[in-house]
């Protein structure tokens, strides 16, 4: 696009292990980073483009990869079920459980606005076909809910209104940082119940 678009990355991570003790073993991963760069480019600003200045910042911000924190578990555990003989031994003994677990916060995302409201002026507030981002008129993080996960919004909607033009030859690009918000933040669970069978041959498991 004309511009250079470095992404600095800055990170901290931490690994742990414990081996095998009383049947449980287990892994931990940790990172805590941030990704940043260049996000977008039009020609109506790109001479702005200077490191510092506020063109520049309304580009630089969090890149799609972008994940700030990110844990990951790995696990073994044979459960302590007491041993049985006999025929019991093939459905009560040696039972295992393991898995994987991975936990990380979401990807960095820029809210858009549009309008329905006739006329140029209002589909494009830029007045130069590049798209307008929303205008910043509140704290996006102010939402409510109660506590309910059901109720509460993930961000604060009345934080941002459609661009509107300055004037009808002056166009607004809109003040919202790149990466404001970002998606939720996800769990993923991979787990597996297993059993040893022992199967005999010639007097010899």
């Amino acid at each position: 696009d004309g511009v250079a678009n470095a992404v600095d990355y800055n990170g901290l991570q931490i690994q742990a292990q414990h081996r095998l003790k009383r049947g449980l073993q287990f892994g931990l991963a940790y990172t805590y980073s941030h990704a940043a760069g260049l996000t977008g480019y039009d020609q109506y600003t790109e001479a702005g483009l200077v490191p510092g200045t506020s063109l520049y910042n309304r580009y630089y911000g969090p890149v799609a990869t972008d994940r700030k924190h990110v844990l990951a578990a790995n696990y073994t555990y044979n459960l302590p079920i007491p041993k049985a003989s006999g025929f019991m031994k093939y459905l009560v003994n040696d039972w295992q459980l393991s898995g994987i677990t991975k936990a990380q916060t979401g990807a960095p995302i820029t809210p858009t606005c549009t309008s329905n409201t006739a006329g140029a002026i209002n589909s494009d507030p830029t007045l130069t076909g590049v798209a307008a981002r929303c205008e910043l008129v509140g704290n996006p993080y102010a939402t409510t809910g109660g506590g309910d996960p059901t109720k509460t919004l993930q961000f604060n909607t009345a934080a941002f209104a459609m661009a509107q033009a300055f004037s009808p030859t002056v166009g607004n690009f809109g003040n919202t940082p790149v990466g404001l918000l970002r998606q939720p933040s996800w769990v993923n669970w991979d787990m597996t119940l297993a059993k040893r069978i022992p199967i005999s041959i010639h007097g010899r498991e």
